[in-house]
């Protein structure tokens, strides 16, 4: 379904005029279909611009959107439809920068690929091909790290193990001792994450302590959030609403409210579900204009999606205004609405 979804943006995109904005819906159309969502009027919401510089990087960080929430197939269509905003680019040097930006993300998405199916060492190969991109910055590893936390908040522990080896190895290859200590330091943080949310508390914390500063306590708010999970999967919904309330950070409360609902949606609990997704909504209401807000409210717009509740999602996806975070959201509720 993500296939068809994201070939059907791309068109729709297309369709209006590709950064004209003439096919863009009209508000009437809009209101209707936030009142009662279908996959094409959503997927219309979500066009965007998939032309010149600005496009390409959109879909760039939508990328690794979907890659952080474990979804190395919908990444590997967005490239795909950046191929074409990067068809676009007029300027020989912008296009060749864009071209050379593809090509590292099309080498990770086949890494991540291999590396989610366990097969990491094939994974390593893979990356050889742009190893000293990868040793540049600590950009690539956390791309791995942050698949393997994706696949671990799914519950694809196997996958988030052997992602997780290839993030620490390209972390431990960058070439610059002090970036690759900050590096190994943000891997650990989300290798604390996938711990936790795969049952391993005491090797989180462990992983945690390591840590100092500022860093051990995203750890920490991570293990917490994965924590809360855990108990409202095994019908703790008051503890876990309680676990994820002390979390001292407003971005990572809204994200643990986010796993608490998306738990209790998988165990058929709605009103549990609704009780945390209000939860996520007041936390988020209350942040500071930022893309982190925009952020949070994408998360809430795909777990609203995820219970059922349509019309809710779209409300809420409604309100941002982060192309970024928008497209994630909208594509979100697309994948689930009816026809």
């Amino acid at each position: 379904m993500v296939e068809r979804l994201s070939i059907n943006l791309m068109l729709l995109a297309l369709a209006a005029g590709v950064g004209t904005g003439a096919g863009a819906q009209t508000p009437a159309a809009a209101v209707s279909c936030v009142a009662k969502p279908t996959r094409t009027c959503v997927l219309a919401l979500a066009a965007i611009p998939l032309s010149g510089a600005d496009g390409l990087e959109t879909l760039f960080y939508v990328a690794e959107a979907q890659l952080g929430a474990g979804d190395v197939k919908a990444a590997a269509l967005t490239i795909k439809q950046a191929k074409i905003a990067a068809d676009t680019l007029t300027q020989d040097g912008q296009r060749h920068d864009a071209l050379a930006a593809l090509a590292i993300y099309e080498t990770v998405i086949a890494a991540a690929k291999q590396a989610s199916a366990g097969e990491s060492d094939e994974a390593l190969k893979t990356m050889a091909a742009i190893a000293d991109e990868a040793q540049e910055s600590e950009y690539i590893a956390l791309l791995f790290a942050s698949l393997a936390e994706g696949h671990a908040r799914a519950g694809r522990g196997s996958a988030a193990a052997h992602v997780m080896s290839v993030a620490t190895a390209l972390a431990a290859a960058v070439k610059d001792d002090a970036i690759r200590r900050l590096t190994l330091a943000d891997v650990a943080i989300r290798q604390a994450a996938v711990q936790s949310a795969t049952g391993q508390i005491e090797a989180a914390r462990s992983t945690a302590a390591g840590l100092a500063g500022n860093m051990r306590n995203d750890a920490l708010y991570r293990i917490a959030a994965a924590e809360a999970g855990t108990q409202a999967t095994a019908g703790q919904d008051a503890q876990a609403l309680r676990t994820a309330a002390a979390i001292d950070d407003a971005s990572m409360r809204v994200g643990a409210f986010c796993i608490v609902a998306n738990a209790d949606t998988q165990a058929n609990r709605p009103t549990e579900a609704t009780q945390a997704l209000r939860r996520a909504l007041a936390e988020a209401a209350a942040m500071s204009l930022s893309a982190k807000r925009d952020e949070a409210f994408a998360r809430i717009a795909e777990a609203q999606a995820a219970a059922g509740q349509l019309a809710e999602a779209m409300t809420t996806a409604a309100g941002l205004r982060n192309d970024v975070w928008r497209l994630v959201a909208l594509e979100a509720i697309a994948e689930v609405a009816p026809d």
